[in-house]
């Protein structure tokens, strides 16, 4: 049996007033849903501090239990959501995956069925002030509920969108009275990270490109929402690209017994026609050499007395040379460059994958060069292997 407990909401001056109600055990509690009036600016935005995990790929905040869960008390659409943070990690992040748990498994029936139909969106802080009044929808992306009722948090794989500092993930979709769809994680305090608002009416349609429309609820902080008694967490998290660029693969010792090192200095993007340089330094000098490269992945393909790194179909850059010590010396002061910015925008030549010039791109490539010193087919040098993904 449900217990209620009083509750005012405060939109634009007018006051009006719900009930606010919870189960036994805190099973699921439903917020406060007014019968109409125009939205209210949030109250607290709390915490700013870093709440990101970039260089692990991972942006959460829940400890991974699910304790209780939040719905409409009218019933009707309602939108969860959580705010997360790039820095001081990094000035941006490219989000390609949603995390969503859905319902409470302690109390099993009172979610929303399997197969209901979500939409999971990403939104920007334009002003990275951690108020979501003024959230700029990057994307949404329809699914279903999986794993009602149960601590699964669902992956829902997005186009990935680059956010920068502050930025919101969460869920929308409708559900009848007496449901209580978001996962809720109570042990971990929302410091003006998590928020939720829905529509006023049951039928009335939510706009997540615009928050604050006339026919949301106000946008509620878990921070002051029932005088502080709904403090916690949503079970959402997102997925990063973590670390754009990451060595891999087995370089092959030349014949000068030099292991050459292959590395990437400054940021892929398609925004810049410069200032990305993939290098390989120790190797032979006054050799030709060019950089193999592909858009289908890595390998490590046993190849000329060494590994090729890269997946078919393989592409090549231009021929550079390594340059180093002038003749007669024979020795490892070589080293090959190339800026694969502007490489891929065509200001070398050559024909560079349209591909480079497309966000998301991940890009798989290591430096081949000549080494006299072994005999065919072995006579070339191989770097080991290179990852990196294109930004905007």
């Amino acid at each position: 049996m449900l217990a209620s407990l009083g509750f005012v909401a405060v939109l634009m001056g007018a006051t009006s007033a719900a009930p606010l109600q919870v189960s036994p055990g805190q099973t699921g509690v439903a917020a406060p849903q007014p019968s109409g009036g125009a939205p209210a600016s949030l109250v607290n935005t709390g915490s700013t501090g870093n709440t990101g995990n970039y260089l692990s790929n991972f942006y959460s905040i829940d400890d991974g239990t699910t304790d209780s869960s939040l719905g409409l008390s009218l019933g009707g659409t309602l939108c969860w959501f959580q705010r997360f943070d790039t820095r001081p990690q990094a000035l941006f992040d490219v989000i390609h995956e949603i995390d969503v748990a859905y319902g409470f498994p302690g109390n099993p029936g009172f979610g929303v069925n399997n197969g209901t139909p979500v939409t999971v969106c990403v939104w920007e802080d334009p002003t990275d002030d951690g108020d979501p009044s003024d959230a700029a929808l990057l994307m949404q992306i329809s699914t279903t509920v999986q794993n009602n009722d149960t601590n699964v948090l669902n992956p829902v794989p997005i186009t990935p969108v680059t956010v920068r500092g502050f930025f919101f993930v969460g869920a929308f979709l409708q559900h009848p009275i007496g449901r209580f769809p978001a996962s809720r994680d109570t042990g971990t305090s929302s410091l003006g990270r998590a928020f939720f608002l829905g529509t006023t009416t049951f039928a009335g349609a939510f706009d997540p490109a615009n928050l604050l429309s006339v026919g949301h609820t106000q946008i509620f902080s878990m921070d002051t929402v029932s005088g502080g008694n709904l403090n916690s967490v949503f079970r959402v998290r997102a997925v990063g690209q973590g670390p754009v660029i990451t060595p891999y693969c087995v370089s092959k010792i030349n014949s000068l017994g030099c292991t050459p090192v292959i590395a990437g200095t400054g940021v892929p993007q398609v925004s810049a026609f410069y200032g990305f340089v993939v290098s390989s330094s120790n190797v032979r000098n006054n050799k030709a050499g060019l950089l193999l490269y592909s858009v289908t992945g890595f390998a490590a393909t046993p190849f000329q007395g060494g590994f090729l790194c890269v997946a078919a179909p393989v592409k090549r850059s231009i021929p550079r040379g390594s340059g180093g010590n002038p003749l007669p010396a024979n020795d490892c002061s070589g080293r090959y460059e190339i800026d694969m910015n502007a490489f891929g925008r065509g200001i070398y030549g050559g024909s560079p994958l349209p591909a480079l010039l497309v966000i998301g791109t991940k890009v798989d490539c290591q430096w081949w060069g000549r080494d006299p010193g072994f005999t065919a087919p072995n006579n070339s040098t191989l770097s080991g292997g290179l990852d990196y993904t294109i930004l905007p």
